[in-house]
């Protein structure tokens, strides 16, 4: 049988490694949408 203890540990790590995992994603998707806006912004300038 588990111990509560062992179990809460066990879903204390699944949350964090779940929250990094999102973190991660959240900062991929910030960092693609900046450099697609600044390539945008480049490509305007460089029309004009």
């Amino acid at each position: 049988m588990i111990d509560a203890f062992d179990f809460e540990g066990l879903v204390i790590v699944f949350v964090m490694i779940v929250i990094s995992l999102l973190l991660f994603f959240i900062i991929l998707i910030i960092l693609f949408v900046s450099q697609k806006s600044r390539e945008n912004v480049t490509f305007s300038q460089g029309r004009v």
